[in-house]
């Protein structure tokens, strides 16, 4: 899902799966106007998503609205059967996380998103300042030498990036954006030996 295709396709799955939810509501609840409005922001916002934990977490706040809009619906069945199904099929009922048990995990979600916009926004701010290019060299002769002296809490701790993270840094799945390397190196001093600082150079 983190290629341009994968997130289309997801858009799509998901854009169709709330616009039937979207009209259910109009259909069996269309007083509540809620419901109704949390479903259709949800849809705007996963087509203008470009990230799929935007599309995620806007996909969990629909679902949030409409599970609680149509909890109490009846769900008739054939009046030899109706005697015979157990009480809660009667009912639309509550909806939970098949992953969790709970609701806790669309609440998850929409803090992941969050989490990652935030910190979108943090690299797009620093780059307009320091620009965009990197220096590999520097990143190789002292950064990496730092990163790999730092455990990964201390890591995270420097740079406020999540624990999976900064675990794939370390292992070198990822690479750090310049904008937490003068963190990383200072915390590196701090806990003890002294690396090399030269100022950023960018291609």
């Amino acid at each position: 899902m983190n290629n341009k295709t994968g997130l289309a396709v997801v858009k799509y799955l998901l854009g169709c799966k709330l616009d039937g939810q979207l009209s259910n509501l109009q259909r069996f609840q269309p007083e509540d106007k809620d419901a109704v409005e949390a479903v259709a922001a949800a849809l705007d916002r996963i087509e203008g998503a470009t990230w799929p934990r935007d599309v995620l977490a806007a996909e969990a706040r629909a679902a949030k609205a409409y599970w609680a809009a149509v909890a109490d619906l009846p769900v008739r069945f054939g009046r030899a059967d109706a005697a015979k199904v157990p009480a809660r099929w009667l009912g639309v009922g509550d909806r939970h996380s098949p992953l969790s048990g709970s609701p806790r995990l669309e609440e998850a979600l929409a803090k992941l998103a969050e989490t990652s916009r935030t910190r979108m926004r943090g690299i797009r701010a620093w780059e307009r300042e320091h620009g965009k290019g990197v220096d590999r060299e520097r990143y190789e002769v002292e950064v990496l030498p730092a990163i790999s002296a730092l455990s990964v809490p201390a890591l995270r701790a420097a740079t406020g990036l999540s624990q999976h993270y900064c675990w794939r840094v370390r292992q070198g799945s990822k690479r750090l954006h310049p904008m937490h390397w003068n963190a990383v190196l200072k915390t590196r001093e701090a806990v003890g030996g002294r690396v090399r600082w030269s100022r950023p150079r960018f291609d």
